[in-house]
């Protein structure tokens, strides 16, 4: 448990003082062709207003910090705690042997580790900082919303439902058909479990939060089709790289509707304005 906390908050740390300034930078220069994007006054009025919705996003690595500690323990309490696994690969086959055989791994294993790694927390820093400097405090607010909505909604599943991953479960050894081609990189064993559990499947946050992250970018200009395009490429890495089954991935674009839909409903639209009488 010593091990799994250490390690969740230094990748805290890490997301916290590197990820989320880089993030902002990077977005802002990509997407937010706007020279205010560079203006501190203007910044800092845009933090004032709509900043909370990033504080947010910190805050979230609070309970998952918790969860990373008690969740061995409740794992192992559960006397069903290796059906679930065994159900879903009893119908899932052999679609993850064949996803690692098309051909061009040399490219594809190195691009979607970074993918899955860095385009993750990337997507949902990226998604909340565009709608903050674009003085959208609304789309910001829902944004922090759908993703803390999404992990409260996984998180019974994760303690009480608990499913491996694809590779833990058909070889153990990393030696057969199926491996989990990330884990071929220091930096993921180092950091990628420092939250996510190797029975923490069902449903895929992953998808569930890249998605939903995409649903609410949707209709922003330049950044919406990015983020469509960048949340396909996570939810497609997570199955190649033998992490999740597509039923946890099936569960987790409809956890990402579902709690995109209910944001909506937290922070609606404003109001339009009155025609003026003529």
């Amino acid at each position: 448990m010593g091990d799994t906390l250490s390690g969740a908050v230094a990748t805290s740390a890490f997301l916290a003082f590197v990820a989320l300034p880089v993030s902002i930078l990077v977005t802002n220069s990509l997407f937010f062709p706007d020279p205010r994007a560079w203006n501190w006054r203007y910044s800092v009025t845009m933090l004032r207003a709509h900043g909370v919705a990033l504080l947010a996003l910190l805050a979230m690595l609070v309970p998952q910090n918790i969860q990373a500690a008690l969740d061995p323990a409740f794992t192992a309490a559960l006397p069903w705690r290796d059906a679930p696994t065994a159900f879903i690969a009893s119908y899932e086959g052999g679609f993850h042997e064949w996803l690692q055989a098309i051909p061009g791994r040399a490219i594809l294993q190195p691009s979607l580790a970074f993918v899955y790694l860095v385009g993750f927390p990337y997507i949902i820093i990226s998604t909340t900082a565009i709608s903050v400097w674009r003085n959208d405090g609304v789309r910001a607010r829902r944004a922090a919303t759908a993703y803390a909505l999404c992990y409260a909604f996984a998180l019974p599943f994760y303690l009480f439902l608990p499913v491996n991953e694809v590779w833990f479960h058909i070889d153990p050894n990393n030696g057969g058909s199926v491996q989990q081609l990330a884990l071929h990189y220091p930096i993921v064993r180092e950091s990628l479990y420092a939250f996510n559990e190797i029975n923490n499947c069902f449903p895929s946050l992953h998808t569930g939060i890249s998605v939903a992250m995409a649903l609410v970018a949707r209709g922003v200009p330049r950044f919406g089709t990015f983020a469509a395009v960048w949340a396909s490429l996570i939810v497609f890495s997570t199955m190649y790289l033998g992490i999740h089954w597509v039923t946890d991935v099936v569960a987790g674009i409809i956890l990402a509707i579902l709690m995109v839909r209910l944001a909506k409903r937290i922070w609606p639209d404003a109001p339009a304005a009155a025609a003026p009488a003529t």
